[in-house]
């Protein structure tokens, strides 16, 4: 009896242990299973501050960062999406003088105080990738660029990976990528709607240096002779948009070797 007795008692004890090393493992793999990765996480959002400050001398009156105020690299926020995209949140755009000179441009609309020059043209003019007559093939990704906001900084970083972009006498991409406004390395050249985002800033005399030319776009599409072309937006049209439709009105084709106006931008969360 004693030992039947016994026997039960040890086969209730293996149970008991077994019952508890199941739920110890059951419980454990729970907590180790990988959560679901949300959509639109933030990889490629670039994080590098969201305080901005007074436009345009604003240094320590720090603020969330809105439409119209100074970005975190220098410029002015111009376009808000609402929320963190995954791309970033907020685009600002380089001040008058990220060229490091001013040129005259009468055409440049101007605040009170603000000079009618510019450095988007330069004393020369950039060219989208190179300045001889031959047109351009780029390969790949880089020849067909998409357009939409979130899409510049990309763009340019597969235009960097071209030699005919890299380089290009004047190259419109090299000199907007090479911008360091406060220091930061995130500038790049906008992609098409960025900049009609930025030509509808009612905004922009307070920026100062837009001018009424054509500005270029680092977004790029095959022509029919197999050829790429660039995306640019006619800042000479005051609304952006006329009477009709924004995409019919103030874009056309550009081929690579002609020159257009320059303006960097940056993206930022």
């Amino acid at each position: 009896m004693w030992g039947s007795r016994a026997g039960r008692r040890t086969g209730v004890m293996v149970l008991v242990a077994a019952a508890v090393v199941l739920s110890a493992c059951g419980s454990s793999s729970k907590e180790s299973a990988p959560s679901p990765k949300p959509a639109g996480a933030q990889e490629n959002a670039v994080t590098s501050g969201a305080v901005c400050y007074g436009w345009p001398n604003g240094t320590t009156d720090a603020q969330p960062c809105a439409v119209g105020l100074k970005g975190p690299g220098g410029g002015r926020v111009f376009y808000d999406a609402g929320s963190v995209q995954p791309w970033g949140r907020f685009l600002e755009v380089a001040p008058q003088a990220w060229g490091g000179k001013l040129v005259s441009c009468d055409s440049c609309g101007a605040a009170t105080g603000v000079p009618k020059k510019t450095s988007d043209l330069d004393t020369d003019v950039f060219y989208p990738c190179r300045t001889d007559s031959d047109l351009l093939v780029l390969p790949g990704e880089a020849g067909d660029t998409p357009g939409a906001i979130g899409d510049g900084r990309r763009n340019t970083e597969l235009l960097l990976q071209t030699p005919e972009c890299v380089n290009g006498t004047k190259s419109a991409v090299t000199a907007a990528a090479g911008y360091r406004g406060l220091g930061l390395a995130d500038w790049y050249l906008p992609s098409e709607d960025e900049l009609r985002a930025l030509c509808l800033y009612t905004g922009r005399n307070a920026i100062g240096g837009f001018g009424a030319f054509a500005y270029l776009s680092s977004t790029t599409n095959p022509s029919k002779n197999n050829k790429t072309d660039f995306r640019q937006v006619d800042f000479s049209n005051t609304n952006c948009a006329g009477t009709g439709n924004i995409k019919s009105t103030i874009d056309e084709w550009l081929r690579s070797y002609q020159s257009q106006a320059v303006r960097p931008i940056r993206a930022f969360s």
